[in-house]
């Protein structure tokens, strides 16, 4: 069972307002502020999330999800980039 259709009921949809603009405004915060991100592109902290990790090199994790399983290469050595997961 959804709340979503009582809610969209109950109230009208300028509603759900408020919630979108404190998520734009901490996005906004994140990367402006965040040490991590700070004036960084999207895209190039994408990439550092997804560098080999030392302390994850030597996971025993197996993923077994076609989409994240094309994703492990910051839990196994042996990653193939363009591998084929059908």
């Amino acid at each position: 069972m959804s709340s979503f259709p009582i809610l969209y009921a109950f109230f009208p949809p300028g509603f759900f307002i408020p919630f979108v603009a404190t998520q734009l405004v901490f996005g906004v915060y994140l990367y402006k502020y965040m040490p991590e991100t700070k004036g960084r592109a999207v895209c190039d902290i994408i990439e550092a999330m997804d560098e080999e990790v030392a302390s994850r090199s030597f996971s025993f994790i197996e993923e077994n999800i076609p989409l994240i399983k094309s994703r492990t290469s910051t839990y196994d050595k042996k990653y193939v980039p363009n591998k084929q997961i059908f």
